[in-house]
């Protein structure tokens, strides 16, 4: 898919260049191993949270908006997320 093209690239960009700012610091390769195996646990947890489906679950409610004969209206947090209301 090209989606999937695009974010692929996009990971390899990142690791060359996190590669390449290894090389100008003179790191070992032992420290570079450990930042790219960083850079890929991020990369896999970011990629596992835009395939995560939202729900009630990842919500907080603060206050009731109003009520209708198809439901509430409320203005929730984003569990993981500090600053955006919906």
């Amino acid at each position: 898919m090209i989606v999937n093209y695009g974010v692929e690239l996009l990971i390899d960009y990142r690791r060359r260049a996190l590669q390449r700012r290894a090389a100008e610091a003179k790191l070992s390769s032992e420290e570079e191993e450990q930042l790219l195996r960083n850079l890929e646990k991020k990369e896999t947890e970011y990629m596992r949270l835009q395939r995560h489906k939202l729900g009630i679950d990842d919500f907080e409610l603060l206050t009731l908006i109003g009520k209708c004969a198809f439901g509430e209206n409320v203005l929730v947090k984003l569990n993981y997320d500090e600053f955006d209301l919906f």
